[in-house]
């Protein structure tokens, strides 16, 4: 049983999906107790009718003749699996003695096996041939539980290769949901870096002079903007290319209606509450406008990806112009307390600091944000990006994951 228990857990890193995804098997319970011979047999039979359990669901499903139940997952049908998961999640592992003591001694087809540790996995439940080994690992190495996935083949070794399968076997096998979920956070992450960079001004411009670009024949539709395998025809292309002037148009339209109320909201004194307030409600909702018709334009993953670059470049640049400036003024500060500053000195620090704010106000300027504002955006870039490799990340590992098994 050990063995089965040990090959099926390696043979769950495969599955994708979790077990209650399937249609009920037809798998009734046997009576406790019998021999190998009547193990097999039950086994024999549940495959049995496994096959014609599922015939007829798909059957039934197509036909609508019969309403069949909702099938039951594998710690419904059995009240010691149920035990085995709350053990399990209450100490972060099971041991395999553990699963061998309380399972039932009729869970012995290899579907419900393997069912068995799919589930142990989409709870988090590693399972581990000892307790000490378990605690000498997470001591030494501050790593996780650790499941043997082959059992006598990765023990403990200096074996680069073999310590970095030992590791892989650690990672939780991924659930149908955990994928689904891994994939919504890439997107989020995405997401939360083009509407950060949609926002700032200066990217419209860009937008623009693309648009002007590709009507000026310097540049083609398809170096711009995706397009699908069937839309490759020229009267295709020809459409698309008058659809995107058309989306750059309205993103010119929208960059100087924001512009205007960005300069009557100067004009109004703060003091004016209530018309100041309305002013910048107006403002920021024509910003808003123009972002969305930005992120409207399903441009290439190398089109974003240079517009967030040269963003981040650029916000960079002021950010090590403000350190400089701001360095140079210590310095100042410290060396004439100490009277260890000569004029001349002071002269050229002077000027070396003016000469840096003119270059940091130039950058804004052509960023046409604040130095505030663009310290928030690549705030916001690189936390959009952080959360988006961190969930690549888990997806990679998870895959090799399936792959070690």
């Amino acid at each position: 049983m050990r063995f089965r228990l040990e090959a099926a857990a390696v043979r769950a890193g495969a599955r994708h999906g979790p077990a209650r995804d399937r249609p009920a098997a037809g798998r009734g319970r046997e009576p406790a107790g019998r021999g190998n011979g009547s193990a097999v047999a039950a086994q024999a039979r549940s495959r049995a009718a496994d096959t014609h359990s599922q015939r007829g669901w798909r059957r039934e499903a197509a036909t609508g003749l019969k309403e069949e139940e909702a099938p039951l997952s594998i710690e419904d049908k059995y009240d010691e699996v149920r035990q085995l998961i709350t053990i399990g999640k209450e100490k972060g592992y099971l041991l395999y003695d553990e699963v061998n003591e309380l399972l039932r001694s009729d869970i012995t087809s290899s579907d419900e096996l393997d069912d068995l540790f799919n589930t142990f996995g989409s709870a988090g439940i590693e399972v581990v041939d000892s307790e000490q080994k378990y605690r000498e690992d997470k001591q030494e190495a501050g790593e996780d539980l650790e499941l043997d996935l082959t059992p006598g083949v990765l023990d403990k070794t200096n074996d680069p290769v073999r310590m970095y399968l030992r590791e892989m076997g650690t990672v939780p096998l991924l659930t149908r949901e955990g994928e689904v979920e891994i994939a919504k956070r890439i997107e989020r992450g995405k997401l939360s870096v083009i509407k950060s960079i949609s926002r700032t001004p200066t990217v419209a411009k860009k937008v623009i002079a693309m648009g002007d670009q590709l009507r000026d024949g310097e540049r083609t539709i398809r170096e711009l903007v995706i397009f699908q395998d069937e839309e490759l025809t020229d009267d295709r292309i020809e459409e698309r290319m008058r659809e995107i002037l058309e989306q750059i148009e309205a993103v010119r339209k929208a960059r100087s209606s924001y512009l205007k109320a960005e300069e009557r909201l100067s004009k109004i004194p703060k003091k004016e509450k209530r018309k100041y307030r309305r002013a910048r409600w107006k403002a920021l909702r024509a910003r808003v406008q123009l972002s969305r018709l930005i992120r409207a334009i399903e441009f290439t993953e190398q089109v974003k990806r240079r517009m967030i670059e040269e963003i981040k470049e650029g916000v960079e640049e002021v950010q090590r112009l403000q350190r400089e400036i701001e360095a140079l003024d210590r310095q100042l500060k410290q060396r004439s307390r100490r009277n260890r500053l000569k004029e001349d000195e002071r002269k050229a620090a002077l000027a070396r600091s003016r000469e840096l704010k003119a270059e940091v106000k130039r950058l804004a300027a052509e960023l046409e944000e604040t130095r505030d504002a663009l310290r928030r955006t690549l705030e916001t870039i690189r936390r959009g990006e952080a959360q988006a490799e961190q969930a690549k990340k888990e997806l990679v590992e998870a895959n090799l994951r399936l792959v070690v098994s």
